[in-house]
């Protein structure tokens, strides 16, 4: 049979099949290492797919399998050092496991949060990492009606039924204030995360606040979170 296609667009598992001699489901048990095919056969169409230098429909694929082998990851910005070096985290994590990864920062706005999780769906992605800052009704409301698989990176959700992957902000802020005040510091201020947020917020406070309890420093409330001897 005739090798011959239109150069213009881009080769198909049709295609494939054809100038391989095989059928279309011979083809698509390669691509996706779904079922054993004998050797030869297999030979003939990786051939074919480096012929036509084909490229699997990810999409049409995971409309086929139910998965994407992509996730979504949502922070509110890329900027900060920390960032950072959770998205090479993350991205290195997810490479590894031979998926890929769609990113959106969402700048802590809820409203862009809930536009963020549609898009995401949309692309039917697998599942989700979310570096949440506040969980709201209006973020419950769309999980409750939504399916997607989510993890919460850095605040605890769990008692919205939601994993949560987490640092210890608390004692992270306990340890720096103890680190100053064995330093002969008594003097000492804080610049807290938005104390709506649980991790970032208050557990960081909280725990700047025991450690200055635990050497009898007060807080001064006039100076607005200084504190002295």
């Amino acid at each position: 049979m005739s090798r011959v296609r239109s150069q213009d667009k881009p080769a198909t598992i049709k295609d494939v099949a054809r100038v391989a001699g095989v059928s279309f489901s011979t083809v698509s048990r390669v691509v996706n290492n779904s079922k054993p095919v004998d050797e030869l056969t297999r030979a003939r169409v990786l051939q074919a797919i480096e012929e036509l230098r084909y490229v699997p429909n990810t999409l049409a694929r995971g409309l086929q399998t139910r998965q994407t082998r992509c996730l979504g990851m949502m922070l509110p910005e890329i900027g900060s050092s920390g960032a950072a070096k959770l998205l090479e985290g993350a991205e290195s994590c997810v490479r590894e496991a031979g998926y890929t990864m769609l990113l959106m920062t969402t700048d802590a706005a809820t409203a862009r949060e809930l536009e963020c999780f549609s898009i995401l769906r949309q692309q039917q992605i697998d599942g989700l990492l979310w570096v949440a800052a506040t969980y709201t009704d209006a973020h419950r409301d769309w999980q409750q009606h939504h399916a997607l698989p989510t993890v919460v990176v850095a605040q605890d959700f769990s008692s919205y039924s939601l994993p949560s992957v987490l640092v210890d902000n608390y004692h992270a802020a306990y340890d720096a204030a103890e680190y100053l005040i064995a330093n002969g510091h008594r003097r000492i201020a804080m610049i807290t995360g938005d104390l709506n947020d649980q991790a970032v917020g208050v557990d960081r406070y909280r725990g700047f606040l025991d450690a200055l309890a635990a050497h009898s420093i007060a807080l001064e409330p006039e100076s607005g979170g200084e504190v002295g001897a």
